[in-house]
């Protein structure tokens, strides 16, 4: 696949773009590199979940605990949301807590473990302490940079001990031995969206990209399947002269239009129905890999 020909018009990166893209990696880091990430709780207090009754006024937490980030879980799955609900007892202690709803059951499993460690002023009942359900929602927000680390499955920003080379700088314009695209956000179904996500990477001496930025974008939504579908890709190591592997720095265009959707449900199919899911590339059971006419990166 010529990244060159591919692209339309063709991206040029200049030695002032690349370096201020590399700085932009840099502030980048100090953001995402985080080893541990927490949610966002919704509620300050945690609503009743039993119908007010007489003079009973219901429990407010005086301590609450943020849950754990899941390992693994997508990023296109975010923001996450779950709902405990749970009986607080006379002293104000979380008991019998269950999940009643959650977008994905890693969530819903944090939430439960950060919830049964809420503290509440417990419910009052004719001025006496009684015990009372209460729910209480959260919703998952996470950093970025981990999410897309956490569902590649190793680190992407990286201290670069050099300036990469530019890719137009050189001979032949790297391609990649493995290729990937992009997926069409499932919630943009119907709406007719389109648009293009522009991305700068380094491909590192391994020939695994490293550092992507986002240059540009039409829609937000595009930004995080656009960064897991370049992280995805492999090149092989760009040798100098000598042998050695260098950095190189390239620049890539993803254009997304909702007709993607209909190679994604193709996919979908061929998943459910292949008898031999996990058939080697190439043979007659393995799931086809159409590449989308529409993306170019």
């Amino acid at each position: 696949m010529n990244l060159r020909s591919m692209r339309s018009p063709p991206l040029t990166a200049s030695p002032a773009l690349i370096r201020s893209v590399l700085n932009r990696f840099r502030r980048l880091r100090l953001s995402t590199r985080v080893g541990l990430l927490t949610c966002l709780v919704v509620a300050s207090t945690a609503r009743s979940a039993d119908s007010a009754t007489g003079s009973i006024t219901p429990p407010r937490a005086i301590h609450q605990v943020a849950p754990v980030f899941p390992k693994g879980v997508n990023p296109l799955a975010l923001p996450g949301k779950a709902e405990i609900t749970c009986l607080v007892d006379e002293t104000g202690a979380v008991i019998q807590a269950r999940v009643r709803s959650a977008s994905q059951p890693e969530f819903g499993e944090a939430a439960l473990t950060a919830a049964l460690l809420w503290k509440f002023q417990p419910a009052l009942k004719d001025g006496r302490p009684v015990s009372r359900n209460v729910a209480i929602p959260f919703v998952f927000h996470g950093d970025r940079g981990t999410q897309v680390e956490q569902a590649i499955g190793r680190v992407v920003f990286v201290d670069l001990p050099y300036t990469p080379i530019p890719a137009e700088s050189l001979e032949r314009m790297p391609e990649p031995k493995r290729r990937a695209w992009p997926r069409y956000p499932e919630d943009l179904r119907g709406t007719g969206a389109k648009g293009s996500v522009t991305l700068a990477f380094v491909i590192g001496h391994d020939g695994f990209p490293v550092n992507p930025e986002v240059v540009s974008a039409t829609r937000p939504d595009f930004e995080v399947p656009s960064l897991l579908a370049v992280l995805s890709l492999q090149f092989p190591p760009v040798l100098d002269a000598e042998g050695n592997p260098q950095l190189v720095s390239m620049l890539i265009r993803f254009d997304f239009n909702e007709s993607m959707l209909k190679e994604q449900d193709k996919e979908s199919q061929r998943r459910i129905f292949a008898p031999r899911p996990n058939a080697p590339a190439g043979s007659p059971m393995a799931p086809a890999r159409r590449l989308p006419r529409n993306v170019s990166p």
